[in-house]
């Protein structure tokens, strides 16, 4: 999901309900393509049922531009650019989900068809308060597939965690002026209410493209 201004939305996808499609290449071939093997990934940084998470540090190889395009938009996602020092970016914008290693073998295939499926919902999608597809594997439907993805740095349920702190220390506090609590408390106010803006935005905006 995608970052708008403050806020990430979370958008919850059924994917292991909806069949996979032979019309998979059609919807997603705007999309750069690479192998697993090109891809560098850093730390795990979310798992699922079916899924690893891991951010993005890079794209590896170098491509020539007429007989690897597809590749090349793949490769303009990774950090750092090709050629550049691979340290560890500050904080990379992008993950690579892709399938558990760990998995039983009949799990392993309802995972890339789930993980297909999902791709094909996004490759749909264009929202600035839903996650973004960047890049596929090359191989949709085998266990080697994987998305590069916006990454998501938090969800609703943790943001409301944090209101809850913050009013705590907010009415805790005798440095901040009787005023200065309103005016926190006001801003903070207004921030809830666009993020409550941006869900309502994006879940409209699902209606409207079932």
């Amino acid at each position: 999901m995608k970052h708008s201004g403050k806020f990430l939305i979370v958008v919850l996808l059924a994917t292991n309900t909806v069949p996979y499609h032979e019309d998979f290449d059609s919807n997603c071939s705007s999309f750069g393509l690479c192998s697993i093997t090109e891809i560098e990934v850093g730390l795990l940084i979310g798992k699922g049922c079916y899924n690893d998470v891991m951010e993005l540090i890079g794209v590896e190889g170098s491509y020539e531009e007429e007989e690897n395009a597809e590749a090349q938009d793949c490769q303009q996602v990774s950090s750092p650019p090709l050629g550049a020092s691979k340290k560890k970016p500050a904080s990379s914008k992008y993950v690579v989900k892709k399938i558990r290693y760990d998995l039983s073998n009949s799990s392993r295939n309802d995972a890339a068809l789930s993980l297909s499926t999902e791709a094909k919902f996004l490759a749909a999608l264009s929202h600035p308060n839903i996650i973004s597809l960047h890049c596929l594997g090359d191989n949709p439907g085998s266990t080697e597939f994987f998305l590069v993805i916006d990454r998501l740095e938090t969800d609703l349920a943790q943001q409301i965690d944090l209101w809850k702190k913050e009013e705590e220390k907010l009415s805790l506090s005798s440095i901040i002026t009787k005023a200065g609590k309103k005016k926190e408390a006001a801003s903070s106010m207004t921030d809830r209410i666009h993020i409550a803006y941006e869900i309502a935005s994006a879940l409209v905006y699902l209606h409207d493209h079932e």
